[in-house]
């Protein structure tokens, strides 16, 4: 059972869609060996057709790391912010600083306003992404959420009615191990949505296991 401290306001249920294409064949009995021709003799052959070639595949555009708004937000985390990687590393790969909080390396990150997120990390390991739907708004398998009406249009009902101290509505996207929560405003359907992808977790009596960002509460 986990327990932790969290601090700040801030972070559903959806659906998967796989598909999947098999083909199948017959084998062919051998055929029987060419007859062999002289070339004075042997009649000119028909050039096989050929085959128009095929599309190429359209492919997700690449998430650029200094540019949040082009990355996707998953339960695995967003853009080049993975879960569970270091965040020694996330500082490399996007030229930006690792900042401890006043508490210590327990609540370190990556980010900040300016930047346009924030990886929280423990230990050097990201544990929380954050990030406001004004500056990324595509949610894998979801599709585009700019605001809680959005998501109600697309998710229906908040998994939870009241999600953190300021009581706002939230949906949760889970994974096995780790969760998207999409935090909309107490106050208007029209405001932008706060996204978390975390894998923190932790019991309450009542409810089970809530997940809950890292450092925020």
């Amino acid at each position: 059972m986990k327990t932790m401290t969290l601090r700040a306001t801030g972070a559903t249920a959806a659906a998967c869609l796989a598909l999947s294409l098999a083909a199948c064949g017959e084998g062919l009995d051998e055929a029987p060996p060419f007859e062999q021709q002289s070339p004075a003799s042997a009649e000119p052959s028909a050039e096989a057709p050929e085959s128009p070639a095929a599309e190429p595949e359209p492919t997700a555009p690449e998430a650029d790391p200094a540019d949040p708004a082009s990355w996707t937000i998953s339960p695995n985390g967003a853009g080049p912010a993975v879960l569970g990687m270091p965040l020694s590393e996330l500082a490399e790969i996007t030229g930006l600083e690792i900042t401890a909080d006043e508490r210590g390396a327990d609540c370190s990150y990556v980010g900040g306003d300016d930047a346009g997120f924030h990886a929280v990390g423990s230990d050097d390991v990201v544990r929380t992404v954050a990030l406001s739907s004004e500056v990324a708004g595509t949610v894998e398998r979801v599709g585009e959420i700019r605001t809680e009406q959005d998501l109600i249009d697309i998710l229906g009902d908040p998994t939870l009615e009241q999600w953190g101290a300021g009581g706002s509505p939230a949906w949760v996207l889970e994974d096995d191990d780790s969760a998207v929560l999409a935090v909309g405003s107490p106050y208007s359907d029209d405001e932008p949505v706060m996204f978390f992808v975390t894998d923190v977790a932790y019991e309450t009596e009542d409810d089970g296991s809530v997940w809950w960002p890292l450092c925020y509460d």
